[in-house]
Order: structure tokens, then sequence, then C-alpha cells
């Protein structure tokens, strides 16, 4: 990957007990967009930060570039 064409991706995530199956609610902010979504599972948590990562890399036409 060429560091100079690489980006900054940053995630912040707040769990917080709750009365769902899995027993937790998950706050996802995209910093640098300033998107946030509530999430119940850090599984769905992380498949969001996953294709966001590849989205961004895309977007820096680096995706298939390894």
């Amino acid at each position: 990957m060429n560091e100079d064409r690489m980006s900054v991706c940053s995630f912040v995530l707040r769990c917080t007990p709750c009365e769902s199956p899995s027993g937790w609610r998950i706050k996802v902010t995209h910093v640098q967009q300033q998107v946030e979504l509530t999430m119940v599972s850090l599984d769905e948590a992380a498949l969001y930060m996953k294709n966001m990562l590849e989205r961004g890399q895309k977007h820096d036409g680096q995706a298939g570039g390894e």
C-alpha cells in the first residue's frame, strides 16, 4: 500500500448494557464523516467498520492494488 495515499479512518465505539437479545447497545461513530449508528452486536459493528474501511480504500484508489 502506498503510504502517501493512506488516509485515516477512525471509529469510536460506546457499549451500553441494555435489554436487547445481545444485552448491549453499541453506538459506532465514524469520526471523519461524523456518522453515528446504533447496533446490537459487536459482529454488526465490526462489519460496518470493515465496510467503511473497504469503501475508503476504493475511494482512495487503492482497491486491488496489493
